[in-house]
């Protein structure tokens, strides 16, 4: 019997939400001390740099690639045996997020909006096994561990009661499990940089409260921008503040991309209103690789793209040869329909040919007085109607520059 023992925690789990983090850079501390992660990336920069230095031309030359993705759920209770819809969901997002498709994007003000980086990366979950079958791109595995750590072998091994890998060469692999409590909080996910460990726990982790915009997921790490931050790292993409506490956390260039201002704030948890400041310069705290809460995240720049782009052609190469799942578009129609309509009490949104999971919802009067107004407005969600009368309406449903009017009549 493999004994699997954890301290004690006596916290709820709001209060670890509330505190969460990202495991990417503890998990190196497990193996690497703080010069020899340094070191770590610098070497890993010195490729990217040599690449990106013969490859001028890349970028006009290069279209956008579909890459394949595996998502291994594993699961002691059945809350944390997550729905297709919350992983659809999740890759949904991660399509947005990584194309500048997310409703966040308008909101990006200046300096910063001439930065925003199309990415043209799309994620689709693999229509092909390694051996060869049909897929959902989905494994589900009961264990008898109720939660894992993002730097033991336990959630990595099906011997240890967890999930293999898929080849990794070939497929991007997501673990989604419950992640139990660090000091100072919990594990929001983590993700693999290129070389940091076997190819065995290569991709990325993420707790199963965090992951996507359905089911169980906590607030403020409720829309799926996890996993956008997870990727990042696999991806190579380091976090925009200072890591391990520098004697002078303002001195370098911590993710060595000269677009992202040196800051010295992760924005933890924070949704920040107008312009921040540290190091002297402005802080993008709405950059995926801040701690900024899920709905205040918006964007990638075009150095990350640079970064991510070199990571992908000089680490991780044969993921652009993988034939392992078919290429969906993420630029569809964006259309809905209303139900019930006529309707007394409420409707809902209910998208017809579209992704998306959410948007910004705007009612108006036959005189074009707005009377109700949602910033962010789930599908399926019951819209109020009883603070207007009844007759003739106008709802308007976006999401960034996708847009779309229809009528409504309350009864």
């Amino acid at each position: 019997m493999l004994l699997y023992s954890f301290g004690i925690f006596l916290l709820s789990i709001s209060n670890l939400a509330a505190q969460a983090q990202c495991g990417a850079h503890q998990a190196l501390l497990q193996n690497l001390s703080e010069k020899e992660i340094q070191d770590f990336h610098q070497k890993n920069n010195e490729q990217l740099d040599e690449w990106l230095q013969n490859s001028s031309n890349f970028i006009k030359n290069r279209s956008v690639v579909t890459l394949p993705v595996v998502v291994h759920v594993v699961y002691h209770e059945d809350e944390e045996n997550i729905s297709d819809e919350q992983i659809f969901s999740q890759i949904d997002i991660l399509n947005k997020d990584f194309r500048a498709l997310n409703c966040q994007v308008p909101k990006v003000e200046e300096p910063f909006k001439e930065l925003i980086a199309d990415i043209e990366f799309e994620f689709c979950l693999a229509t092909i096994d390694p051996d060869g079958n049909p897929t959902n791109g989905i494994t589900r595995t009961w264990s008898r561990i109720p939660f894992f750590d993002c730097n033991s072998d336990f959630l990595y091994k099906k011997a240890n009661g967890g999930a293999d890998a898929w080849d990794t060469k070939r497929y991007i692999n997501i673990w989604v499990a419950k992640l139990g409590p660090v000091v100072g909080g919990s594990t929001l996910g983590c993700g693999t940089f290129p070389n940091s460990t076997d190819s065995t726990k290569q991709g990325i982790t993420v707790n199963y409260w965090a992951f996507g915009s359905e089911g169980p997921v906590i607030y403020p790490n409720h829309l799926g921008r996890t996993a956008t931050h997870e990727m990042g790292h696999f991806f190579n993409l380091r976090h925009v503040f200072a890591n391990g506490a520098p004697a002078d956390p303002c001195e370098d260039d911590h993710d060595n991309i000269p677009d992202t201002p040196a800051q010295d704030r992760s924005y933890s948890q924070q949704c920040p209103n107008g312009k921040k400041f540290s190091c002297g310069t402005q802080d993008m705290y709405m950059n995926f690789m801040n701690y900024t809460a899920d709905a205040c995240m918006a964007m990638f720049t075009k150095g990350q793209k640079e970064r991510a782009w070199a990571t992908l052609n000089v680490f991780r190469p044969e993921l652009l040869q993988s034939n392992a799942c078919s290429a969906q578009s993420t630029t569809e129609q964006f259309e809905f329909e209303l139900g019930p309509n006529p309707a007394l009490d409420f409707f809902t949104i209910k998208i017809k040919s579209s992704s998306h999971r959410a948007g910004q919802l705007k009612v108006f009067d036959p005189s074009g007085k707005m009377v109700i107004y949602e910033p962010y407005q789930p599908i399926n969600v019951p819209i109020s109607l009883t603070s207007i009368q009844s007759g003739l309406y106008f709802v308007e449903f976006s999401c960034g520059e996708l847009r779309s009017l229809t009528k409504l009549v309350k009864i």
